[in-house]
């Protein structure tokens, strides 16, 4: 069975006050530009002012020599733009800045930028840069929320589904209502053909996220196989932002053609 739903590969920013993706630690021995026009500039990155986010990152260049977490985050700036090449540029440079940087979230840093870099050999196809690129991440950082996510959701696209449900028990137990490795379970169940094991995860998601694409389009799946009928084709019709979500509407529309299908072969049968 083709996977319906498309992995999210997640990037990663250590920020200067986090300890992690999600946690605070306080940087040692360090002085740097204030952590609040990183997150603005991330924060409008995020938003698809590029321009606003990147020039202003640059304006600090000279003063964030020596910062990693710096250089990770202008490198995600353009990596969100599109601009890859200019995005691995910035994470090597975050690298090499790691010599004079003397913080205790140092192992965290790297990590995020191993796990970016990841994404970008990814992105050209080079499955094993990226996987050791995503385990020398998390030997350095075993705790990263997004660089466990990243290495489950490339073993699941190679179907190693055993070595990506280790992963996703261990994150699913950290956060239990993340959205990303709730349907991560849910698509490996349903590759196994356990399609109420699926549901039954599926239904930990809050009913406001079900209108998402890719949300709807695993929930429908599921149903689909379930025999729910007149449940997938409602949760087909609920989902939202399609204009956000090209790859998997397109997978959506098919799977809207095959629920109305079935739809109207139970019609028929009742006549």
């Amino acid at each position: 069975m083709k996977p319906i739903l498309q992995n999210t590969f997640t990037l990663c920013l250590i920020s200067l006050v986090l300890t992690s993706c999600s946690s605070e630690p306080i940087r040692e021995n360090v002085v740097y530009n204030s952590p609040s026009n990183i997150s603005k500039s991330l924060a409008a990155c995020h938003q698809k002012d590029y321009s606003e986010g990147k020039e202003n990152l640059e304006k600090y260049m000279s003063l964030e020599k020596a910062n990693p977490i710096y250089w990770n985050a202008i490198g995600i700036c353009y990596a969100l733009s599109g601009d890859l090449e200019k995005a691995n540029f910035f994470y090597n440079i975050g690298l090499e800045s790691l010599m004079l940087y003397k913080a205790h979230n140092r192992n965290q840093a790297e990590s995020a930028l191993r796990n970016n870099i990841g994404l970008i050999h990814l992105n050209y196809n080079r499955y094993n840069d990226a996987y050791m690129a995503f385990t020398a991440a998390l030997k350095l950082s075993p705790d990263l929320f997004e660089v466990q996510l990243n290495l489950s959701h490339l073993y699941l696209q190679f179907k190693h589904d055993d070595k990506a449900l280790i992963i996703l028990k261990n994150l699913e137990n950290f956060r239990p209502g993340d959205v990303d490795v709730i349907t991560s379970l849910a698509l490996l169940y349903a590759r196994s053909n356990e399609y109420e094991k699926a549901l039954l995860t599926l239904s930990k998601i809050n009913n406001e996220n079900t209108s998402r694409p890719d949300i709807a389009g695993i929930y429908s799946y599921n149903l689909l196989k379930a025999n729910q009928i007149s449940e997938a084709s409602a949760m087909i019709d609920k989902r939202t932002k399609q204009d956000e979500y090209e790859g998997y509407n397109q997978r959506n529309k098919i799977l809207e053609n095959q629920i109305s299908a079935k739809l109207k072969e139970i019609e028929s049968l009742k006549k």
